[in-house]
């Protein structure tokens, strides 16, 4: 079984120079030492380009004293704008410059660690009251203060942020304090605010000149070093960060281990594995699964296989004059779908067949929500014959 693998996972292994997420039926191979990484032989050194840079696998160190990493991206990042909907590499990229308000340990936790937030609280799960640490500011020396949450979560929802519609208001109190009031008291629905929208502050971005497309600026250990659209992003450790005062329990999200990161964009298949053999890259995220096997063989390298809380189901059509009216009809469809088939056709294999609506990582999830969803999986219906008509008819 594989094992559940969150942001904060991909965002450990990633400021190590360590180990990255993939997409449902997309895997990660990646060059580290992290324990929890997918690595190249650390043993095997070689010399880099002509900047002074020697390479041993993990990081490679130039002549200036800096350690670097190169990872390698299958899709290339539009925009590094904080305030937009939904981006392969919030996580990977954006979020080592910007920082959340908090976040998850894991999907199988509802349990958040603060970032920008130093604590929060509710009386009925809908109104929160926060607290933000003091000292709070960019790179740039610009204080991050709560009305600066509440400019985020206005830019959140006017750039097509989904989850910050959950957000029905914002009471700014002092610059450390504001009140939180959300559209409902559903379970997940405060992380869903917190880990989705990213955080910085307004003088920056309104003294940006694209909205921060090319120019970012966050609270976070990471600035940018240069973007070249369509082919990469440079980001180096900032001189100076917000949390490294004493007093501060810094996060693991928020360390750097890594002078320098590199996101190469090669949206080849073949580039992205020749760059990884050829050990111009260190890291790659979301190889395609035909080359899983191939890389696992490898033995400078490992495979991470990390779910998501992604999956695919069908759903009939069961209005008055669909055929799918008729429940033999549908049992009939259900029992021709073989589930592992499509799983080894479609996913090389590298799937599973979940107990519920979605894999193991979205099933704990579920549970630790106080959720727990127990339709039975056309496996059961065939073994059982489970007799579920509701259940089975579509909306």
């Amino acid at each position: 079984m594989m094992r559940a693998f969150s942001r904060r996972d991909f965002m450990k292994g990633m400021l190590a120079g360590g180990v990255a997420v993939g997409s449902a039926g997309l895997l990660t191979a990646c060059g580290s030492s992290s324990s929890e990484s997918s690595s190249s032989d650390s043993s095997s050194e070689s010399t880099g380009s002509s900047s002074g840079e020697t390479s041993t696998g993990e990081t490679s160190t130039g002549s200036n004293g800096r350690t670097k990493v190169a990872v390698g991206c299958k899709n290339a990042i539009q925009s590094l704008s904080p305030f937009q909907g939904p981006n392969p590499y919030t996580d990977a990229i954006l979020g080592q410059i910007y920082q959340w308000l908090a976040i998850r340990e894991s999907v199988s936790t509802s349990e958040m660690t603060g970032m920008l937030a130093k604590s929060w609280s509710t009386e009925d799960g809908q109104t929160y009251s926060f607290e933000l640490y003091e000292g709070i500011c960019d790179t740039e020396g610009n204080p991050f203060t709560s009305s600066d949450v509440a400019f985020c979560i206005e830019q959140h929802v006017a750039g097509g942020t989904a989850a910050a519609g959950y957000v029905d208001s914002i009471n700014v109190i002092d610059d450390t304090h504001f009140e939180m009031v959300l559209t409902t008291n559903a379970v997940g629905t405060l992380e869903q605010v917190c880990e989705n929208c990213l955080m910085t502050t307004q003088a920056a971005y309104e003294a940006s000149s694209d909205g921060m497309a090319t120019t970012p600026v966050g609270t976070n250990q990471y600035k940018l070093q240069s973007y070249t659209a369509g082919a990469n992003v440079i980001i180096e450790k900032a001189d100076s960060f917000w949390m490294t005062d004493e007093g501060y329990d810094v996060p693991k999200l928020c360390e750097a281990n890594v002078d320098v990161i590199e996101y190469d964009f090669l949206t080849e298949t073949t580039q992205l594995n020749l760059a990884l053999l050829q050990d111009s890259v260190q890291m790659a995220i979301q190889i395609d699964t035909s080359q899983v096997e191939d890389l696992s063989a490898e033995p400078n390298y490992d495979v991470e296989k990390s779910p998501i809380g992604m999956f695919r189901l069908l759903v009939f059509n069961c209005t008055e004059d669909s055929p799918l009216n008729n429940q033999a009809l549908r049992e009939a469809v259900c029992y021709a779908i073989d589930s592992e088939g499509l799983n080894v056709g479609v996913l090389s294999g590298l799937g599973s067949v979940p107990g519920g609506l979605g894999n193991e990582a979205y099933m704990a999830l579920m549970r630790t929500g106080g959720v727990m969803i127990t339709i039975p999986t056309i496996r059961n219906w065939q073994r059982k014959s489970w007799r579920r008509p509701d259940m089975r008819k579509g909306r």
